[in-house]
């Protein structure tokens, strides 16, 4: 008991930062998991991995107000982090976005319970998939070992420092542009299929004006749209694997270009 009170306030600062990452990281951020049971993992995680700690000393104010600015601090340092590795899974979302509408989902939207928005199912589903591939290759961990990381290399974030706020806004852009390349990567292959689709059901109302193209064209188009789906769902894995061992690199360089 003496010990945990004589560092409560350098818990307090680790617990902060691990509740700001676990708020909008993929799968710890999830409304699935009830809040209480996040707060008790961070606890469980802040006590863990302090005593592992070398180069977390930040100095503690004796000021409340001062003390209460560090905390906010080390907040927005775990939003920051968890954000990071957050933008890239949207890709798969988007990506699922742009061809639902040329199967013909665009119409079925429906609310993602992880995400809090409305979105075509093919996307939802893409969402899913992209975090059942995050568990199966540990990507709980990579993450727990870069907030592990952030603490050893930033202890504390100069919001003053021009060159750390331009870094950090060059490593969103560059997210931010490979999420949408990424999603029109991804996409492709059901854009291509999709198109011939199309192209093919025009060629038929060209050359039969009383065919209802339109009737007979849409059941087409989401067989033909599911079955292509289905052959490249091995890319679309492989893809996602990818996709998140890049999205770790970029988290650590970011955290160790800040030190």
């Amino acid at each position: 008991m003496e010990w945990f009170i004589k560092n409560f306030q350098v818990l307090l600062l680790i617990f902060a930062r691990i509740s700001g990452i676990f708020w909008v990281a993929p799968f710890f951020s999830s409304l699935m998991i009830p809040a209480n049971l996040r707060v008790i993992f961070s606890v469980l995680l802040t006590i863990i991995i302090y005593p592992a700690l070398n180069n977390f000393n930040p100095v503690i104010p004796n000021n409340m107000i001062e003390y209460g600015l560090l905390v906010i601090m080390q907040i927005l340092i775990g939003l920051i982090l968890g954000f990071i590795a957050t933008i890239i899974f949207t890709a798969f979302q988007l990506a699922g976005e742009f061809f639902s509408f040329q199967m013909g989902f665009g119409i079925t939207e429906v609310f993602d319970p992880l995400a809090q928005i409305e979105i075509p199912i093919i996307g939802q589903f893409q969402y899913l998939i992209s975090i059942l591939v995050f568990l199966s290759i540990r990507g709980h961990h990579m993450l727990i070992s870069a907030l592990f990381n952030s603490f050893e290399v930033i202890p504390l974030l100069d919001f003053t420092n021009i060159a750390k706020i331009q870094i950090l806004s060059m490593t969103f852009s560059k997210l931010f542009s490979q999420m949408f390349l990424i999603a029109l990567k991804v996409a492709f292959p059901i854009f291509a299929t999709m198109f011939l689709v199309s192209f093919i059901l025009g060629l038929l109302a060209k050359a039969s004006p009383q065919l209802n193209v339109f009737m007979v064209g849409f059941p087409i188009q989401i067989a033909i749209g599911l079955v292509a789906y289905l052959i490249v769902m091995p890319l679309f894995i492989e893809a996602i694997r990818n996709v998140i061992d890049f999205t770790f690199e970029e988290l650590n360089k970011f955290i160790f270009v800040l030190r």
